[in-house]
């Protein structure tokens, strides 16, 4: 599988933000390696709940890119709404996810080591994930656990190089699905099931053994930088992703 995206051009993001069409992702892209004082900063900001959760973390590192990354939301969702940002009030779902009240602004969050995406849209379902290329996962005994069968021996027949990337590719796949309906990991990575003898488009055989379900969702694989892999996926018949991609820092 071959089929991911390396050249997103990645834009300073506009002074004013406008709502966008109904076949329109905005992604953004943040470092969450940022210094003490802009921690801070964003941290006044979150609710009593996110500052909360972040004080569970037990190690600062942890702790900071929770803040950085829900404070970088926040302030991306006031561009948009034109509220302040500690205005801005989180409803969550049975897994956790996170959603506006009284805005059809969708919108989910990913972030691994100092990188965290954003993926925003309206109306439709969204989910994004991105992870880093760890070389110390032992990728064919995870695959035949939790992916398909086709998807497992796919893995087993590559390099180990390969192997990390294709895994990680798949991975961020599923994942972005099951976060835009919200069920998280809960939901079962084997519910996706992808075509893995596509070359020319990322294709998706059937969700939860269903191809219609399938057919109604869109998925774009893309390096958001080097070592890492991104998929988001949305609910909607386009055949391509029509994004606008900003770096937020």
């Amino acid at each position: 599988m071959k089929i991911i995206n390396r050249d997103l051009n990645w834009e300073k993001p506009p002074s004013s933000l406008k709502i966008f069409n109904n076949n329109q992702v905005h992604l953004w892209r943040a470092n969450l390696k940022i210094p003490t004082k802009q921690i801070t900063e964003l941290n006044n900001i979150l609710s009593l709940d996110e500052k909360e959760r972040a004080e569970r973390f037990r190690f600062p590192q942890h702790r900071n890119r929770f803040v950085a990354a829900r404070g970088f939301l926040r302030q991306i969702i006031s561009g948009y709404l034109n509220i302040a940002s500690q205005e801005i009030v989180f409803s969550y779902g049975g897994r956790g996810k996170p959603k506006l009240a009284n805005s059809n602004l969708q919108f989910n969050i990913s972030h691994s080591q100092d990188i965290a995406l954003y993926a925003f849209t309206n109306h439709q379902l969204i989910g994004i994930d991105v992870e880093y290329l760890r070389s110390n996962v032992e990728c064919h005994k995870i695959a035949q656990r939790f992916f398909t069968s086709a998807e497992s021996q796919l893995i087993t027949s590559l390099s180990k190089e390969k192997q990390t990337q294709t895994f990680f590719h798949l991975w961020t796949v599923k994942e972005a699905y099951l976060k835009a309906i919200g069920e998280g990991l809960v939901g079962g990575l084997e519910t996706v099931e992808i075509d893995v003898n596509q070359t020319s488009k990322l294709k998706i055989l059937a969700i939860s053994g269903e191809q219609a379900k399938a057919d109604n969702w869109l998925f774009s694989s893309f390096i958001p930088h080097n070592d890492f892999i991104a998929t988001v996926a949305i609910n909607t018949q386009e055949q391509a992703l029509k994004s606008k991609n900003f770096a937020l820092n």
